[in-house]
Parts: C-alpha cells; sequence; structure tokens
C-alpha cells in the first residue's frame, strides 16, 4: 500500500507527489469507499498518512469502508475469526495468487493489512507498519498486539477457525428455524406455543451435537415440497436420497420429542406422506436396491410415476442391469 516507483498521482489532501512520505492508496482497499456518498471522490485517490492523520473526515471515511468490509460487497455477513473494538479479521482466498491470506481490516483508518495464512504469524510480526511515526503506527501497533494474544500460532488461528466455522453453521441453523416460524406459509409452525419452540430449540441442539446440522421445522417443510413438486422436480437419484433421509430423520423426531409436539407433528407429516405417496408406485425397493435399502421404511421403497426424476431413474436403472457386454 506504499508507492510503487515512478508513481506520479498526488496525495489528494496535501497536492503532493513525495513518494518518500508513506501513504495509502484508496483503491487497494478491498473494500473501498462505495461509488455513492460524500467522499466518493477519495475512492481512488493517494493519501499520505500524516496527511490521513490530520484529515478530519478520516473516521467517518473509514468507517464507511470497514462496513463494507463487515458485510461485504452482496449484503452477506462476512465470516470474521476475530474482532476487537476497531478491528476485524477474516479469512481471504486469493484466486490470482491460489493462496489463503489472514486480513486485518482498521474501523478507523482506511487501512487493511494481508497476510499469507500458511506462514502465520511471521509476516504479521515482522510488519514495517507497525514502526511508522503518527497514530496510524501506535494504532497498528497495539492491534497486532491484541491479534497475537489471542492467535500467538498459525494452531491456535486454525483452532479458531474451527470454533467460527462451527458456530456460523449453528447460529444459521437457528435462524432457518425462526424464519420458517414467521412464515406465513406454514401456519403449524406459525401456530407453535413459545413452550413448543424451547422443545424444538433444544432438540435442535441435540441433533448439532449428533452432527446432524437441520432443524425440525426445515426438515418438515423441505419434506412438504418435494412431496407437492416430485412429478415436476428435476433434482438426481441423489437428491432423491437426499430427501428421503430428511424423512428418516423426521420420523427419529416424531419418535424423539414430547407427545403433544409429536403427535402435532406427526398429523402435519402424514398430510405430506399422501402427497408423496399420490403421485409415487412401490417398486419394491428396486430404486436403491444397490444402495442396501430394500428393508428400509416405505418412502425408501416408491419412486415417482411420471416427470424428469421418473425417467431419469428409468436410464439409471437400465443402465445397471444391463447384462455386461460378451467380450
Amino acid at each position: 500500500m506504499s508507492p510503487e516507483p515512478g508513481d506520479t498521482q498526488p496525495c489528494i489532501l496535501c497536492e503532493s507527489m513525495d513518494a518518500l512520505r508513506p501513504s495509502v492508496m484508496m483503491s487497494q482497499l478491498p473494500f473501498p469507499y462505495p461509488k455513492e456518498g460524500e467522499f466518493t471522490r477519495f475512492r481512488e485517490a493517494r493519501m499520505h498518512l500524516d496527511c490521513l492523520e490530520r484529515w478530519e473526515d478520516r473516521v467517518h471515511f473509514s468507517r464507511a469502508c470497514y462496513d463494507l468490509a463487515q458485510v461485504g460487497t452482496r449484503g452477506i455477513t462476512r465470516l470474521r475469526l476475530m474482532e476487537g473494538g476497531d478491528w476485524l479479521i477474516h479469512p481471504y482466498f486469493c484466486r490470482r495468487q491460489k493462496t489463503f491470506f489472514v486480513v486485518m481490516q482498521l474501523a478507523d483508518w482506511p487501512i487493511h493489512r494481508r497476510y499469507p495464512w500458511g506462514t502465520w504469524p511471521e509476516e504479521l510480526i515482522h510488519d514495517t507498519w507497525q514502526d511508522f511515526e503518527g497514530e496510524a503506527g501506535v494504532t497498528l501497533k497495539r492491534v497486532i498486539a491484541e491479534v497475537l494474544h489471542r492467535a500467538p500460532d498459525l494452531k491456535a488461528l486454525e483452532e479458531i477457525q474451527r470454533e467460527v466455522a462451527r458456530r456460523f453453521v449453528v447460529d444459521g441453523c437457528y435462524q432457518v428455524a425462526r424464519d420458517l416460524r414467521n412464515d406465513e406459509r406454514y401456519p403449524f409452525l406459525t401456530a407453535l406455543s413459545e413452550d413448543e419452540q424451547h422443545i424444538l430449540d433444544e432438540y435442535l441442539a441435540l441433533r448439532l451435537a449428533r452432527g446432524r446440522a437441520h432443524s425440525v421445522e426445515l426438515l418438515l417443510v423441505s419434506w412438504m415440497r418435494f412431496s407437492a413438486t416430485i412429478g415436476s422436480t428435476r433434482c438426481i437419484p441423489e437428491e432423491f436420497a437426499e430427501y428421503l433421509y430428511r424423512r428418516d430423520a423426521l420420523e427419529e423426531a416424531v419418535q424423539e420429542l414430547p407427545s403433544p409436539l409429536a403427535k402435532k407433528l406427526e398429523t402435519v407429516l402424514s398430510e405430506a406422506d399422501e402427497q408423496y405417496r399420490s403421485a409415487t408406485i412401490d417398486d419394491g425397493g428396486r430404486t436403491f436396491n444397490k444402495s442396501g435399502l430394500v428393508d428400509a421404511d416405505w418412502w425408501w421403497r416408491r419412486r415417482p410415476t411420471s416427470g424428469p426424476l421418473s425417467d431419469m431413474i428409468d436410464k439409471r436403472l437400465r443402465h445397471q442391469e444391463a447384462p455386461e457386454e460378451q467380450e
């Protein structure tokens, strides 16, 4: 982020072309200032660090870039490995270099630093930017010390990554369940009492502990949708099997949830099952015979009567059951 040899772009704040003074190029930020905004003209500008330190709008400008660093360009929350009061760390894969990096973004300075993942924390420790005089150098030195305290070596960094990824999945599962409970298309879910919601939350925790990521709410809605569209779905047989595994999970939930809630679930489930039966035929388990599932529950022994999925199953069965060509 320092000037390249021969670069003649002046600092936008002092208009000097002094290339010996440390500077920041705004266009090199991973998430530059928005194209439409109060400070758009600074979006691709160069700024000397000492000028930047005196700029009265520095924090305002930097926070706009920092907000983008948190949510990304598509409004999707980024996976943050660590964060402090005025900084965050997130992973980044550079397609051009085919390398993973650890990116550190400051909140009150339009500064980001990028360090190779595989050699962590070597480049962080020896980052020369922390030696710069002035507030920027002091801030960076403090942030580096805070980061090193949390992730002093690669093993600690990888452990943080695993925990963040696990929490990301867990939080996502609970959020999907909450969203479905508020979806008016599914009156059974919107009618759940607070106690019933609490029971389902506890059951989701049990499923997560077993290594299963889907809530009862998601399992039920996906089975309802699949049963209603099995005649037109373009899913492949492997995806068909995934829906049947979800039906297995729902059967398990009916057996394990408290009776009043289990009976409500069973009532809604029976309606979806009836749709599934009406659009399928019993094939004796032929479709999934090679998976050893002939003696599984009744939904495994049925297949669609028509539609793209039925055609694909027929084609695959003909190929599997065709006699081998004689040499």
